[in-house]
């Protein structure tokens, strides 16, 4: 028997629930754009920190334009540096040393390319994972292993604290780090607020990570696997006509004492019985693909190349010589240049173009002298079977028949929270990283590995005369 009184308990009941169901609901739709707003989601940042219009991106349309000069405090300045902009925003840096001019290079180039001169860095060292997550794993594997940033850090440690480079470096480090220090919020690219992330600081040693990435991006091909792959189609005799070591096309870069143009008149041999060595070919093709080359590039429309070409004031209209650079770097955005001019009273006058990240001018001019370059395709990379103790625990390797250590690298790759996601043993003969296809054992000497002095070059010719 349902009385009043029951009913209207009964009532009071429902009512209580209702309120707190509406109550907890209200709770959870309240709290979850905050919680989701202050939550990471993959490589993104927390959205409400993002959207922040006191520290978020919003601040990046207060951000000024170029000024006409900048005049600013720069650690280690010895020195006035004057930055002037022209209208075509290239910046015009006046120094009373070839250092203080490095440094104020340095503080434009951050300036503009901040998030550039991090990407490429970390593109070098393998440590993209640690700004974009764990599916850039792959390519910071592949850059470790072939060791560039382990070779960069290796030479530079050995230059001498006196020598240009590695002044030049330093001097250049400080101009960005000046820059880092420095900025506000809104000055922080847009890049760096997307991931959540500040930027790093530059090490002087940086430089040369760039030099290292250049000649991957420039020389990481194999002239012998070309020939092979073309040697299966074409038989050996035909495959070394097409890709000659030395061929006479090459004679104006490399002369030979002749006066004369050179033609070969000999006809190319015929293509033959395919010269097949699939599994050879099969391994060197496995190898590369293990560093990020496709072995279908090689036959591929050669879309990368690079030329250049002068003439004498004797053969041009104005009666001044033309010099003409055209390397195929490919477009890009941002610009793999940046333009800029280099002034020091009685010891620099340079104007050119500067990679991002290289304290030199790449390409460009002074009072007396042009230059500029091209890639001659040289065969700069060799593997070499190795003969280990054991496939499945390698400790030695035989040379010149005694056994030999093997050298390790320890690679650990971080996820954006810092957590170890992978590691790597990298082991090293005298030659160069080791790379493994099952058993088979391979080393490889590299040019590009090995000690350069293309700094202290470059120095050299932007004081030529």
């Amino acid at each position: 028997m349902v009385t009043e009184d029951s009913l209207e308990i009964s009532s009071h009941k429902y009512g209580e629930i209702g309120i707190m169901f509406r109550l907890i609901t209200s709770i959870i739709l309240l709290s979850a754009p905050l919680y989701l707003g202050n939550t990471r989601l993959g490589s993104l940042p927390p959205l409400l920190d993002f959207l922040d219009p006191s520290h978020g991106v919003w601040m990046i349309s207060n951000a000024e334009d170029h000024p006409d000069s900048i005049l600013k405090p720069v650690e280690g300045l010895t020195d006035k540096v004057k930055i002037i902009y022209d209208n075509r925003q290239v910046p015009h840096i006046y120094a009373e040393t070839i250092e203080d001019a490095l440094r104020g290079l340095g503080y434009a180039v951050a300036r503009d390319r901040l998030f550039q001169l991090e990407l490429q860095t970390r593109a070098t060292a393998g440590t993209l994972s640690e700004i974009l997550g764990k599916d850039a794993l792959p390519v910071d594997r592949q850059m470790r292993q072939l060791g560039l940033a382990w070779a960069a850090e290796k030479n530079h440690a050995e230059l001498d604290p006196t020598s240009n480079s590695y002044r030049y470096q330093s001097a250049y480090a400080q101009g960005i780090n000046a820059w880092i220090q420095g900025m506000t919020i809104s000055d922080l690219p847009l890049e760096y607020h997307l991931l959540g992330k500040e930027p790093m600081e530059w090490l002087p040693q940086y430089a040369a990570y760039l030099l290292k990435r250049m000649g991957w991006t420039l020389s990481m091909e194999n002239t012998e696997r070309r020939t092979d792959l073309a040697a299966n189609l074409v038989g050996q005799d035909a495959a070394k006509a097409l890709f000659p070591v030395d061929s006479w096309i090459q004679e104006p870069i490399r002369p030979n004492g002749q006066t004369e143009p050179r033609f070969d008149l000999n006809p190319l041999p015929k293509p033959d019985y395919p010269d097949k060595d699939d599994q050879e070919s099969s391994y060197l093709s496995n190898l590369f693909e293990s560093l990020g080359r496709s072995h279908q590039d090689e036959f591929a429309e050669i879309t990368l190349g690079s030329n250049n070409w002068a003439i004498s004031p004797s053969r041009s209209v104005s009666g001044n010589p033309i010099i003409a650079g055209d390397p195929h770097l490919g477009l890009s955005l941002p610009s793999i240049w940046y333009e800029v001019h280099l002034t020091v009273p009685g010891e620099l006058d340079v104007y050119g173009v500067t990679i991002p990240g290289s304290p030199a001018v790449t390409i460009g001019f002074n009072r007396d002298v042009a230059w500029t370059f091209t890639n001659t395709g040289s065969d700069v990379m060799d593997f070499y079977r190795e003969r280990i103790n054991d496939p499945h625990n390698p400790q030695t390797y035989l040379l010149d028949d005694e056994w030999h250590r093997l050298e390790k690298r320890l690679e650990t790759y971080l996820d954006i929270n810092g957590t170890v996601i992978a590691v790597d043993t990298i082991l090293h003969t005298h030659r160069g990283p080791v790379l493994k296809e099952n058993e088979d054992v391979t080393s490889l000497r590299w040019t590009v590995l090995e000690e350069s002095g293309e700094l202290d070059a470059l120095s050299a010719i932007a004081k030529a005369q």
